[in-house]
């Protein structure tokens, strides 16, 4: 199932999307992935924090969430910019980016969206339950994650750029961004 999975998305990095399709594509992702699947962490994490006996000051949840939220949403909003102006697509599988990003955000990290995701479901989980909530969501999104990234997109990549993918994946890490100055950051 996940090599036909590979093979379609790879077949529609080779297809031209208006600019109606990449919008309508984005929207779709948007509610699914920012708002859908983190309301159904929040529900999982709310079941399990029923048998947890842990209490944080709400101040410092707020505080906690204030911090991660903001920073999830910038490096979601830098990759997806770069993914659109750079790419010429977008996240989601359907519309795929032409071209292989290694700059901007991408750069740092291959992943750079997912890194964002979780600082976003992490504080999505101290604003609408606990701590105990938040730490149930990013554990779900890193498992839900690494599945796919692992199993389906980084197949698809190397199908798609090959060698060149390789020669990425082999220099940059994964997730956890390794900060160089002589790095590329800018989106173009």
């Amino acid at each position: 199932m996940a090599n036909s999975m590979v093979i379609k998305i790879a077949g529609a990095s080779q297809k031209s999307h208006s600019i109606s399709c990449r919008i309508l594509s984005f929207s779709l992702a948007v509610c699914i992935l920012m708002v859908l699947i983190p309301i159904l962490y929040v529900l999982f994490g709310k079941f399990i924090s029923g048998w947890i006996s842990f209490s944080c000051p709400r101040v410092i949840e707020v505080v906690l969430a204030c911090i991660t939220g903001l920073l999830g949403i910038l490096v979601l909003l830098w990759s997806v910019w770069t993914q659109w102006m750079v790419g010429r697509g977008g996240p989601v599988p359907v519309v795929p980016t032409t071209k292989l990003i290694t700059s901007g955000p991408y750069a740092l990290c291959r992943n750079p969206m997912f890194l964002g995701c979780l600082f976003y479901v992490f504080a999505f989980g101290l604003v609408f339950g606990n701590l105990v909530v938040a730490i149930v969501c990013a554990v779900l999104e890193m498992a839900l994650g690494v599945s796919y990234y692992k199993g389906i997109e980084e197949k698809e990549l190397l199908m798609r750029f090959g060698d060149e993918y390789q020669r990425y994946k082999d220099k940059t890490p994964f997730l956890i961004p390794r900060f160089r100055v002589n790095r590329d950051m800018s989106c173009s």
